[in-house]
């Protein structure tokens, strides 16, 4: 069985490299971004089983490289944890509406990050993927298929 790999997307290098402590040691393979381009190729190229977005990055908001995860085939069930500084209402509103899973604010307490982390990929749902014996490639079954 693969590593579970999770793509932290943060503009701030400080919080990218706590978090990546954090995780790491728990056994988590972590993948980077700092901006919202960079963080759509790495979400689509490396299909990530979890997504820690905060919501300021610079050339584009969190809540709108959010809808374009949501609206990438198999990254549409991907569990996202919003971890932000931002602690308004509207903000968690928001970012549930465009697709996240949980909101979490930054915290000097990163037990609790691991925790969301952990509970996120304990209840959502996992990608069940399916492997051609003949070509080795990997798909997604349709409902029909899933149930026969």
């Amino acid at each position: 069985m693969s590593q579970t790999t999770i793509l932290v997307i943060d503009d701030d290098e400080a919080t990218l490299l706590l978090v990546r402590a954090l995780l790491e040691p728990a056994g988590y393979a972590v993948r980077t971004a700092r901006d919202g381009a960079t963080a759509l190729i790495s979400a689509k190229h490396h299909e990530p089983d979890l997504i820690i977005l905060d919501i300021g990055l610079p050339g584009g908001d969190g809540l709108s490289v959010l809808r374009r995860i949501r609206a990438m085939g198999t990254l549409n069930v991907t569990p996202v944890i919003v971890h932000t500084g931002k602690d308004d209402p509207d903000w968690q509103r928001q970012a549930m509406e465009a697709g996240a899973s949980h909101f979490i604010k930054k915290s000097p307490d990163k037990d609790e990050l691991l925790a969301e982390v952990q509970a996120r990929l304990r209840t959502d749902e996992p990608r069940r993927t399916v492997r051609c014996p003949q070509c080795g490639h990997e798909f997604e079954p349709s409902e029909s298929e899933a149930g026969s």
